[in-house]
C-alpha cells in the first residue's frame, strides 16, 4: 500500500478513538483536545483489547471501529443533553478563530509539528524499511503477534511460546494496539503500520502535547488565549529539535514503549493542570505585558475544564501508562512538582482548590483502567527496580553540565562535542521571566526537581533519594534525563513570549506602536529567525540519528541474507515445528513476516522462564546434556538459526546472569556448531545458516535421559 495512505490510517487510528472519547467526556475542542487524543486512543484500544479478549473475538480494527462508535453514541447523547451549551461553545470557537494571534499560534505549532515529522519521515525512507535497533526486536514481534492472533489483552501479552500463546511474559502493549489496528487497516503489514505509528506518536503527539503544556502553563500565569497559543507555537518548535526524549532512545536502545509514553506525558500533565485554570470572567492580572497587550491577546481568563472532563484526563493518563508503565510516575512527579511552584502564589492555590473534584474524577478513572493495563505486569518491578546503572558516578560540576547544558552525548556524540545551545539559552531566560511574574512557578519548580533528580543519578547512580525516581526507569540515564527536556520547550516558550511582550510595553511609551501588534511581532521574529538557524540544523543530526538505524543504518540485524533464509525455511517447514534462534538477528522476523514459531523471542531471555535462557547457554551441548536434549524434544526443535555477523549487545541484567557484564555478539550456545551429531546444514545465504536439527540421530540418550 502506499506509504501516504498507511500514514492516513496511522492518524486515523492514533486520533479519532481518542478525540470521540474526549468529546463524550466534554474536554472543549480546541489544542489540548488534539494533544490528550493520541493517549486516550491508546486507552480505547486497550479497553477494546480487554473486552473482546474474555469473549474470544480478535482486537483488530473492526472491534476498534465498534467500540469508538459506541463512545461516539454515548458523545452525541451528552450533547444532545445540552443543546445550549453547544451552541455557546460553537459560538466561543468561531470567534477565538477570529483572532490573529491565535491563527498565529496555531500556524506555529503546525511547523514545529513539521520540522519533526520531516526527520522521522527522511530518517526512516519508505515505511517498509526496517528498524535495526535492538528493542525494536520485541517491538515489531508483539506488533506482528497481535496482528496474527488478534490477541492484545495485557494478561496474553508478551507469548513466549508464539505457537501456543503461553505462558505469558509482561510486556506494555499500547503502541503495539495502535500498529496493529492500522496494519489491520492497510493489509496486514507489520512494519509499515509501526514505522507510520512511531511518526505520528513520537513526532506530532510529542510537538502538540509540548505545545499544550505550554499554553496551559501561559493561562496558568494569567496571559490571553491569544500569547498562550503563541507560546504553545514556540513550545511545538523547540520540542521538534530536541534529541530527548524520543531520539536518543530510539538511536540509543529502540526504546519505543518509553519513548512513546515519554511524549505523551507533556499533554497528560496539561490536561491535569487545565482542570484548575481559572473560571471565565475572573481577574486578569497585570504583568510584563501592559492592560492594552493582555486585551488584544485574550479573550476570557481560561475556563476550567468541567469536572466530568475529569474522565477524559484520567483515560488520557492512563493511555501513557498503557504504553509504558513508567509514564504514572513521569505525571506524577512533574504534576506535583509543578503544583508546589505554583501555590506559592495565591492564584496557584485557588487554581489547586478548583481542580480538587476534576482530578478525583481523574484518578478514579485512571485506577480503573489501570487495573488490567499493568496489573499483569506488577510482579516485574522488583526486576525494574534491581536493574544496574546505566552510568558511573561523576562529580558535581560534570553532572551539572550533562543535565543542564543539552548536550547530544549518547551513541551519536560519544565525545559530546555539540549541544543544543540555544535551547539552554531560551530555557534561562524563560525560568528568569517565570520568576519575575511573580504569579506561581510551576514550570521552574517541575524543571528544578526533575534537575535535582538527574543530578542526584549522575553523583550517586542508584543509590540515595533520587533512586526513589530513578527505580522505576531502570536506574538508566538514558531514560530518567529526558524529563528535564521535557520542560524546556515549556519555558522556551513562555521566556520569548514574556519578554517579547515585555519589550513592546517599554517600546509603546516611546514610539507610537500598538504593543499588541509590536509584541506579536516581536515573537514571529524569534520563531522564524529560531526555525531559520537552531531548528534547521537540529533537524538535520535528528534525520541523521533516524537514518542510522532505519535508511542507512550503521549495523544490520535483519538484511537480505535473512530474507533468503525465512524464504526457504517458510517453503521447509511443517506444522507445529518450532526454530530455535537467538533474537540478536533476523530470525524474529520468521514469524513477522511468515507466521513461522521461534523458540527465543527476547535477546537475553525471560526472567522466570529458564528455558528461553538455558539454551541460549548452552544448546551446543544437547549431544551430552540430557536436560537440554530434553527441553529440545520437548519444544519439537526441528531448526536452528544462525547468523554469525550480528551487532554486539549489552548483557547487563541478564536472567541469573547467565551472559555477564560484557555483552556479547553471538549467543554461546551457537557458536561452533559445524559436526555435532544430528546437526545438518540445510541452507546457507552469507552469514545466515539454518541447520536441520534430527535429535533421534544424535544417539542414546546420556546418563540421566
Amino acid at each position: 500500500m502506499d506509504d501516504a495512505l498507511v500514514f492516513v490510517a496511522a492518524a486515523v487510528v492514533a486520533y479519532v478513538p481518542g478525540l470521540v472519547l474526549l468529546a463524550a467526556a466534554s474536554v472543549p475542542p480546541g489544542l489540548l483536545m488534539v494533544a490528550l487524543a493520541p493517549a486516550a486512543s491508546v486507552a480505547v484500544a486497550g479497553v477494546t483489547a480487554v473486552l473482546v479478549a474474555p469473549v474470544g473475538l480478535p482486537f483488530g480494527p473492526v472491534a476498534l471501529l465498534a467500540v469508538t462508535a459506541a463512545v461516539g453514541a454515548a458523545a452525541v447523547a451528552v450533547r444532545l443533553a445540552r443543546p445550549r451549551e453547544l451552541r455557546v461553545r460553537a459560538r466561543r470557537v468561531l470567534r477565538l478563530r477570529l483572532q490573529v494571534p491565535l491563527v498565529v499560534g496555531s500556524v506555529m505549532v503546525a511547523v514545529g509539528v513539521a520540522f519533526a515529522s520531516w526527520a522521522w519521515v527522511a530518517g526512516i525512507g519508505p515505511l517498509a524499511t526496517r528498524p535495526q535497533e535492538h528493542d525494536m526486536i520485541m517491538h515489531v514481534l508483539q506488533t506482528a503477534y497481535v496482528t496474527r492472533t488478534g490477541r492484545g489483552a495485557p494478561w496474553q501479552l508478551a507469548p513466549v511460546d508464539l505457537l501456543t500463546g503461553t505462558p505469558t511474559w509482561f510486556y506494555p502493549s499500547g503502541v503495539h494496539l495502535l500498529a496493529a489496528a492500522t496494519a489491520g487497516l492497510t493489509g496486514g503489514a507489520v512494519v509499515p503500520a509501526l514505522n507510520a505509528q512511531t511518526v505520528v506518536l513520537l513526532a506530532a503527539a510529542g510537538c502538540t502535547g509540548a505545545a499544550a503544556l505550554g499554553a496551559v502553563a501561559a493561562r496558568q500565569l494569567g496571559l490571553g488565549r491569544g500569547s498562550a497559543m503563541l507560546v504553545a507555537g514556540v513550545a511545538s518548535l523547540v520540542m521538534a529539535g530536541l534529541y530527548r526524549p524520543a531520539l536518543v532512545l530510539m538511536h540509543d536502545g529502540g526504546i519505543l514503549a518509553n519513548a512513546v509514553s515519554l511524549s505523551l506525558v507533556p499533554a497528560a500533565v496539561a490536561g491535569v493542570l487545565a482542570l484548575g485554570c481559572p473560571a471565565s470572567g475572573g481577574p486578569q492580572h497585570g504583568g510584563f505585558a501592559a492592560v492594552r497587550v493582555q486585551q488584544s491577546h485574550h479573550a476570557a481568563i481560561p475556563r476550567a475544564l468541567p469536572i466530568r472532563a475529569g474522565a477524559g484526563v484520567g483515560a488520557s493518563i492512563a493511555g501513557a501508562v498503557w504504553c509504558h508503565p513508567s509514564a504514572a510516575v513521569s505525571i506524577a512527579v512533574t504534576t506535583v512538582a509543578w503544583w508546589a511552584g505554583m501555590a506559592v502564589a495565591p492564584r496557584g492555590r485557588a487554581e489547586l482548590r478548583r481542580a480538587v473534584r476534576g482530578l478525583a474524577v481523574a484518578a478514579g478513572v485512571t485506577a480503573v483502567l489501570l487495573v488490567p493495563a499493568v496489573g499483569p505486569g506488577l510482579g516485574q518491578s522488583a526486576r525494574t527496580a534491581n536493574w544496574p546503572p546505566d552510568t558511573g558516578p561523576v562529580p558535581f560540576y560534570r553532572a551539572l553540565g550533562e543535565t543542564l547544558g543539552f548536550p547530544y552525548s549518547g551513541w551519536i556524540d560519544p565525545e559530546q562535542t555539540r549541544s543544543q545551545t540555544w535551547v539552554l539559552l531560551l530555557v534561562l531566560v524563560g525560568i528568569g521571566a517565570v520568576v519575575a511574574l511573580r504569579r506561581g512557578i510551576g514550570p521552574v519548580a517541575a524543571f528544578a526537581v526533575w534537575s535535582a533528580v538527574v543530578i542526584g543519578a549522575w553523583l550517586s547512580p542508584g543509590t540515595g533519594v533520587d533512586a526513589l525516581v530513578t527505580r522505576f526507569f531502570y536506574h538508566a540515564m538514558l531514560r530518567t534525563w529526558s524529563h528535564v527536556y521535557l520542560l524546556a520547550p515549556v519555558l522556551a516558550g513562555l521566556g520569548v513570549v514574556l519578554v517579547a511582550d515585555r519589550v513592546a510595553v517599554l517600546a509603546r511609551r516611546r514610539l507610537p506602536l500598538r504593543a499588541s501588534w509590536a509584541a506579536l511581532a516581536l515573537v514571529s521574529v524569534a520563531f522564524v529567525g529560531y526555525a531559520a538557524a537552531p531548528a534547521v540544523g537540529y533537524a538535520r543530526i535528528a534525520e541523521v540519528s533516524v537514518a542510522t538505524r532505519y535508511r542507512t543504518p550503521e549495523f544490520v540485524r535483519i538484511g537480505p541474507d535473512d530474507d533468503a533464509a525465512i524464504a526457504w525455511l517458510a517453503a521447509h517447514i511443517r506444522p507445529g515445528e518450532r526454530v530455535f534462534n537467538s533474537p540478536n538477528d533476523g530470525s524474529t522476523y520468521l514469524y513477522v513476516e511468515r507466521g513461522i514459531p521461534i523458540v527465543n523471542i527476547y535477546t537475553l531471555g525471560l526472567t522466570g522462564v529458564p528455558y528461553t535462557y538455558r539454551l541460549l547457554q548452552t544448546f551446543d551441548t544437547y549431544p551430552t546434556d540430557p536436560a537440554v536434549r530434553r527441553q529440545l524434544a520437548d519444544l519439537d526443535v526441528r531448526w536452528v538459526y544462525v547468523d554469525t555477523d550480528t551487532p554486539a549487545i549489552g548483557s547487563a541484567g541478564s536472567p541469573e546472569d547467565w551472559a555477564g557484564p560484557d555483552g556479547f555478539r553471538l549467543a554461546p550456545g551457537l557458536r561452533d556448531l559445524d559436526g555435532l551429531p544430528g546437526l545438518r546444514e540445510a541452507f546457507r545465504s552469507g552469514s545466515v545458516t539454518v541447520y536441520a536439527l534430527d535429535l533421534a540421530a544424535v544417539g542414546p540418550q546420556p546418563d540421566g535421559g
